[in-house]
């Protein structure tokens, strides 16, 4: 088994394509979903949707590539040669390496905001000790 990604980003695909397959949260499971049924074996896939890029990591043989290119496509309402023409696929290790220097970053970002918010809550309680528990309990539970 490999590890693969196939991509459009801001640098090799104009915006109108790019919107073609900018997925919003609620969309990329069902997305995903559609993806695996399309294909025969069922394969191990993540989709990561943002305004700049769109790719979609892979576990399998690198023969799923080109039918998911062509799935990519049909789903974005272009031509296969359309998205081959602005697409790339990143295969085994630089798919790997790419896909941790991505998620990484994100990881750290996530958790630093919530450590400040929570840091933020913590402040605003100790100025306002009678907020209602209710609210308290919500908020800290949401953060």
């Amino acid at each position: 088994m490999s590890v693969w990604a196939l991509g459009i980003n801001h640098n090799t695909a104009p915006l109108d394509l790019r919107g073609r397959f900018a997925f919003a949260l609620d969309q990329i499971q069902p997305t995903l979903n559609g993806y695996r049924q399309s294909l025969a074996r069922q394969p191990e896939a993540t989709l990561l949707s943002t305004c700049n890029r769109t790719e979609l990591y892979g576990a399998g043989d690198h023969a799923s590539v080109d039918p998911t290119l062509d799935w990519l496509a049909q789903t974005g309402g272009v031509s296969s040669q359309v998205l081959r023409d602005h697409a790339y696929v990143l295969r085994d290790d630089a798919a790997a390496a790419v896909m941790l220097m991505e998620c990484a970053p994100i990881s750290v970002e996530l958790r630093t905001s919530l450590a400040t918010a929570n840091e933020r809550w913590n402040s605003w309680c100790s100025v306002v000790p009678r907020a209602p528990a209710s609210l308290a309990a919500r908020t800290a539970s949401f953060i």
